[in-house]
């Protein structure tokens, strides 16, 4: 097949490229960045989904489509670029495959479409209420209702996927990355804080701000740990390709992620352990994100079967801190 994927130079896109590649399929990529691969099979287009026109160019000839591009951020003052992206992107693209005998269309959807912070029920399956909380959340609720209604309307054969967070094992002890930095190192949670405006937790933090660097095992207002799920990237792309390969995957919408929610209590003093960095115990004031999602379906229906826990990801990423010295 001729797959097309939008996002691609992003950290699912690399992975997926490869893979699909590796697998004898022809791949048309699409990202303002080049994903930095070069292969006789791989086409790349440098170039906006906000473009009308570019769309047109690039769906021609494709026979499945992944759409991995989005704008993440929880700034107050990215929401209406995150809509244009998120939203009528998704839109547009949609509207060109429709006219075109594409054989499948996945959404990367996200887990933020739940209230992973106040779930009406546990584990988070399908069919729990969707009701995001963040506008991130919320723009990927509308791409989801827009497949949905392509596939009513057009019999589009559509697939919606909500990623856990994700990461790469190599990033997980690098303060400078996006996901581990805010989320577990205290320089860059402050920082982060501080740049979203949130005075309290910035607060909260600054108390345990000696200079040295800790990692934080951050609980809510009342003392619950945050517990969520963290899946490997890997493992979200053998969900990707599940998805692509499998009939049974159209018109549903499923998990992909980990089997097993991290607790920031447990895992964080190990990795300090793998660090050599002391931790600060930290209350923030705000209610902990304290959740478990069930992957049930995806194993049932796609044969998905994540070959990663966190304890393997740390052990990976002490691996490549070790070897790169970073």
């Amino acid at each position: 097949m001729n797959i097309l994927v939008t996002g691609s130079a992003g950290r699912v896109g690399r992975r997926l490229v490869g893979d699909l590649l590796a697998a004898d399929h022809e791949v048309t990529s699409v990202d303002l960045k080049d994903p930095g691969v070069t292969h006789p099979h791989l086409t790349h287009h440098s170039g906006s989904i906000a473009d009308p026109n570019f769309v047109e160019r690039v769906v021609d000839n494709v026979d499945a489509v992944v759409h991995l591009s989005a704008l993440m951020s929880w700034k107050d003052e990215d929401a209406e670029r995150m809509f244009e992206a998120n939203v009528n992107g998704t839109e547009r693209l949609l509207e060109s495959v429709s006219r075109r005998p594409v054989r499948r269309f996945v959404l990367a959807s996200s887990g933020e479409v739940y209230p992973e912070n106040n779930p009406v029920k546990l584990p988070i399956d399908e069919d729990h209420p969707t009701a995001p909380t963040s506008f991130y959340g919320f723009t990927k609720h509308l791409a989801e209702e827009s497949v949905r209604f392509f596939i009513r309307r057009y019999q589009l054969k559509g697939v919606i996927l909500r990623f856990s967070h994700t990461q790469d094992a190599p990033e997980l002890f690098d303060p400078e990355s996006w996901f581990s930095g805010p989320r577990f190192f205290l320089s860059r949670k402050l920082q982060t804080a501080q740049e979203r405006g949130q005075h309290d937790v910035a607060e909260a933090l600054t108390r345990y701000d000696d200079g040295e660097e800790k990692l934080v095992i951050s609980r809510g207002r009342d003392g619950t740990p945050f517990r969520m799920h963290i899946t490997e990237t890997a493992d979200i792309v053998q969900g990707v390709v599940r998805a692509l390969d499998r009939e049974e995957a159209v018109g549903e919408t499923f998990n992909i992620g980990s089997d097993e929610p991290i607790s920031f209590d447990e895992v964080v003093p190990r990795m300090s352990e793998y660090l050599g960095i002391p931790t600060a115990d930290v209350r923030l004031p705000v209610d902990a994100p304290s959740y478990r999602t069930s992957n049930q379906k995806a194993k049932r229906l796609l044969g998905f079967q994540p070959q990663w826990d966190f304890e393997r990801m740390m052990k990976e990423g002490a691996e490549f801190r070790h070897t790169t010295g970073r």
